[in-house]
């Protein structure tokens, strides 16, 4: 394992971990350029469970998390996770903060999400659900799910109706980021770390899916796909819109 402080990064930079992007293996491989207590990580479990207790809506508390933790003076930080932002919040901090984030293709974000939580081992409480691919497509949170990147960019909150002009803004969000990558194209999100803050962190694997691909293929029937293609189609909207801009800079 590379040891930490291998290349010091004199920068803050706040990283927006979007669920099943391979945040977690980014936040480890940065987090080595920071001394430790110049690192804050939000607790997924801790801030659903403090969400629910004070009954406020978890994605909206985290925002008001990560509001305070942009908010802290004491040099240059590191602090990442499941953090939604909104323009207000980000152009409040853009000065001192640098924004960083992976994104992955909708569709694939989606059931890598759903496998991993039908599957996962443990703390099955945190979104853990029994509910085969058919009927798990009939839920609100598959629906939800499938607005991740809108609501990320929306303060947590799920935009609803004419969703246009919420999908153009979440767009004007990802163009303030200081830099974004995807994850099926690493090693050009390193590049491009390496040319901003001359480290080139060393990424390990983490958070393995549980779910075989055999499991995975034979539940994805032509009907289930295009259902999922559907509920996914405002992140396709604003992932393809990214992924255009960083190739018409």
């Amino acid at each position: 394992m590379p040891p930490r402080l291998a290349g010091k990064i004199d920068a803050s930079i706040a990283f927006i971990h979007m669920p099943k992007c391979g945040g977690t293996s980014i936040h480890t491989a940065i987090s080595r350029h920071y001394r430790a207590d110049h690192i804050s990580y939000l607790d997924p479990t801790a801030s659903r469970n403090v969400s629910e207790a004070s009954e406020v809506a978890m994605l909206p508390f985290r925002r008001s998390l990560l509001a305070y933790e942009l908010a802290k003076s004491g040099g240059h930080r590191f602090i990442s996770g499941h953090w939604p932002v909104d323009q207000a919040l980000i152009h409040a901090h853009a000065r001192d903060w640098s924004f960083v984030t992976i994104l992955r293709d909708p569709v694939e974000r989606w059931l890598s999400n759903y496998f991993f939580n039908r599957h996962r081992a443990d703390n099955r409480d945190h979104f853990g659900t029994e509910l085969d691919l058919e009927a798990y497509l009939d839920t609100t949170d598959a629906v939800e799910n499938g607005k991740l990147y809108l609501s990320f960019c929306h303060g947590g909150h799920m935009p609803e109706g004419d969703l246009s002009a919420a999908i153009s803004e979440a767009i004007s969000v990802f163009g303030a980021y200081e830099l974004i990558g995807t994850l099926n194209d690493m090693e050009g999100f390193l590049d491009r770390f390496e040319q901003r803050w001359q480290v080139r962190p060393s990424i390990p694997i983490s958070n393995v899916n549980p779910a075989g691909k055999r499991a995975r293929d034979k539940a994805l029937t032509p009907s289930i796909m295009k259902r999922i293609e559907d509920i996914c189609a405002p992140d396709r909207e604003i992932y393809d819109a990214v992924l255009h801009a960083q190739s018409n800079p």
